[in-house]
């Protein structure tokens, strides 16, 4: 106890707290879990110019791939994806402020998958495209200060050639939905025996469920870059009361009860949330209809 005393008093302010938000209940546990932690981070600073597999930044944390995401998402208040994104984008702006090297050298030495990409990445996080923002920081001079665009700016490119009025195509049908899991197992389980889902096949590393006719794929990320929540997914029902409370009893743990959304003119919609295993946000939806 006392070693451990001496550890926690010579770390930092923000260091502790970060370890106070290792989801672990013995002190101890929760420093060499952090510690493990900061291994990956490491990992991953010094592996920013190529593809970072979620396994392998794990196995530098001496850790699964799910519980390493876990404990990584809770701790940093950011996925792994996220993190590294976050640091190439970072080190990016850097090149661009300090370097002649141009938008598509960086883009490549940073791991984006094209300069398209990087661009669409780089401006919703600093407000201009690349080669804009290197130009306002050398007209801002050293101090390096770049105003945002305007956010009708980082709307939308409106110069898309596949959408010209006399084109006419329209997406208007959803053949399928991917759903990141870290382990298939345990996410057929899930959503085959406890939602019910109707599952259709197993392939290496994915499955299969139909939903209404649409194809819900669950599959492992295959970089950090695909290892991201999914969106939320909302499954309509008739009754919301009774299968919330099916689900209940099933094991599902809600955020909440079944509330009301919004009252529309000819129903109220509501809604009851819930995650799975792999910390995706689910949610019943139901669309009562007026008295």
């Amino acid at each position: 106890m006392v070693a451990l005393g001496e550890t926690l008093f010579q770390m930092g302010d923000d260091v502790r707290r970060e370890i106070a938000r290792v989801p672990a209940a013995r002190a101890s546990t929760r420093i060499e879990l952090f510690r493990r932690l900061r291994r990956a981070m490491d990992f991953i600073e010094a592996s920013l110019d190529q593809p970072l597999p979620l396994a392998e930044v794990a196995r530098a944390a001496c850790l699964s791939p799910y519980h390493f995401h876990r404990l990584f998402t809770e701790t940093h208040g950011e996925t792994p994806h996220h993190f590294a994104r976050r640091r190439r984008l970072e080190r990016a702006r850097q090149r661009l402020e300090q370097s002649k090297d141009t938008v598509t050298d960086i883009c490549r030495d940073f791991g984006f998958e094209s300069v398209s990409s990087f661009s669409v990445l780089f401006r919703s996080r600093f407000g201009l495209p690349p080669a804009r923002y290197r130009r306002a920081h050398r007209e801002n001079g050293k101090n390096g200060e770049v105003r945002r665009a305007p956010s009708r700016y980082l709307v939308l490119d409106r110069r898309n050639p596949t959408m010209s009025a006399d084109n006419k195509l329209g997406l208007d049908r959803i053949g399928q939905i991917a759903i990141n899991v870290h382990e298939i197992p345990r996410a057929v389980a899930f959503y085959r025996d406890t939602l019910g889902m109707h599952f259709l096949f197993l392939v290496p590393k994915m499955a299969f469920f139909d939903c209404g006719g649409i194809r819900l794929m669950l599959g492992l990320p295959e970089t950090l870059e695909f290892d991201h929540p999914a969106s939320v997914i909302y499954y309509k029902v008739d009754d919301i009361e009774a299968a919330h409370r099916t689900l209940r009893e099933r094991g599902v743990a809600f955020e909440g009860e079944p509330h009301l959304v919004a009252k529309l003119p000819t129903h109220d919609l509501w809604m009851a949330f819930f995650r799975d295993p792999d910390r995706n946000m689910l949610a019943l939806m139901s669309e009562k209809p007026k008295a």
